[in-house]
């Protein structure tokens, strides 16, 4: 049985996997998938293979990191997760 890191409905939050570079790289070549937002800081072209292996990296050395979200019938429909703030906070 694969861990769930979060499951909402029908969407579920899992590790990803080695495999999965090719999962990542199918989404963002697709022109809908690969667009930029309101709320997008990095418009830059998305390396599958580093995703994967640094959300692999993240989970072990941190225990979060990006995830792959699928559905109740383990479909790819894309990743979401937490990342590490490179700039510290300031304590009040």
């Amino acid at each position: 049985m694969q861990t769930i890191f979060l499951e909402c409905g029908s969407v579920r939050l899992v590790p990803f996997s080695p495999a999965d570079i090719k999962l990542v790289q199918d989404l963002h070549s697709d022109p809908f998938g690969n667009r930029c937002n309101e709320l997008s800081t990095n418009c830059a072209p998305m390396d599958a293979g580093e995703l994967v292996r640094t959300a692999l990296q993240n989970q072990n050395d941190l225990g979060f990191a990006k995830w792959k979200a699928v559905s109740e019938d383990g479909r790819f429909l894309g990743w979401a997760g937490l990342h590490r703030s490179p700039k510290r906070l300031k304590s009040a």
